[in-house]
């Protein structure tokens, strides 16, 4: 469906297109009351926009969506609905209404808004953008006393001073020609010496040193004290060290640990030796003192004595001042 395209033509009720199209939004107490009820909605009917219709076929003889007029199809509009007097409304090739064979037709180019000109000259009935829908620009009026929006502009970006990365070229949102907000090169990072990319941190865009991988494998984990960490690709495009999970927030609180390949929480250690024990006995069972997470020391299981014959578990302080233990006949 054609969006804002022109209403009237030449002897012109304007229209509403967008760029070098007009507006055709009237409602100026000027014009009568039944040509105002008329405009306004038409107005309504072409600035709606439904993607999902397909485009009116101007010259097929049939006013469709977006169209006031196709050939004899004139939707009952006459010089007289309009309030234009007594005469003959006509349409033309681009399916615009022509109010020039209506005995009170606008005189455009006289400065003066008539019923039935949208704009003539300077006189631009109250219309400007902003009114529009448009966040800045300047509107003028064309010959035709229609209005031109071509002038007319729309921010590209929402805050003055926010700045972006585009490649390794730095823009700033600022006003452009019009007074709309839109991206401008601020700084190509890339030609500093030496060449630098564009960084988009926390606190705006910046010109920064490329930057290195600080771990290799994609996906790889590690323990940083209680917390599991996970080599990624961040902005900057290369891996880093990011956090996963704090396993200390866990009730009760747990810690990190990478000893079997996998960071993963587990609970914290309860250390039942010391560094400088060796072998002991427990029962039958021949246990070493080892580390099993840093810096926590554990009895862990060496050997079964019972599993030979006549064979138990003697602890012994050979050599001196070191505990020993080991399997011995006891039969």
């Amino acid at each position: 469906m054609r969006t804002r395209s022109s209403i009237i033509s030449s002897a012109g009720v304007g229209s509403t297109g967008v760029g070098s199209t007009g507006v055709g939004s009237t409602g100026i107490s000027s014009i009568p009351v039944g040509m105002t009820v008329i405009l306004v909605c038409f107005f309504l009917v072409t600035c709606q926009s439904d993607d999902d219709e397909p485009d009116a076929e101007c010259g097929n003889g049939l006013r469709e969506s977006g169209e006031l007029c196709d050939g004899a199809d004139l939707g009952d509009v006459t010089c007289g609905v309009l309030g234009l007097g007594i005469g003959e409304v006509t349409c033309n090739d681009q399916c615009h209404l022509v109010l020039s064979g209506c005995s009170q037709a606008p005189d455009c180019g006289n400065d003066l808004r008539e019923p039935g000109e949208v704009c003539d000259g300077s006189d631009l009935g109250g219309l400007d953008c902003n009114t529009l829908g448009f966040d800045g620009g300047e509107l003028v009026c064309r010959a035709d006393c229609d209005v031109d929006l071509a002038s007319c502009c729309s921010d590209d970006c929402p805050t003055g001073g926010e700045t972006r990365c585009e490649s390794d070229v730095v823009q700033t949102c600022g006003a452009l020609a019009g007074g709309c907000l839109g991206w401008a090169d601020t700084t190509d990072c890339s030609l500093n010496s030496p060449a630098q990319v564009c960084d988009a941190s926390d606190v705006g865009a910046v010109c920064a040193d490329p930057c290195q991988d600080l771990c290799t494998n994609e996906g790889e984990q590690q323990c940083a004290t209680d917390t599991i960490e996970t080599c990624l690709p961040i902005a900057t495009g290369c891996l880093d060290w990011v956090e996963l999970f704090d396993c200390g927030a866990n009730v009760p609180a747990q810690t990190c640990d990478a000893t079997a390949g996998e960071a993963t929480c587990i609970a914290p250690c309860q250390a039942d030796c010391t560094a400088d024990d060796q072998l002991h006995c427990n029962g039958e069972n021949v246990e070493s003192c080892m580390e099993v997470t840093p810096g926590c020391f554990q009895w862990v299981h060496v050997q079964d004595c019972s599993a030979f014959a006549c064979s138990g578990c003697f602890e012994s302080t050979w050599p001196a001042g070191m505990v020993w233990a080991s399997c011995e006949p006891n039969c």
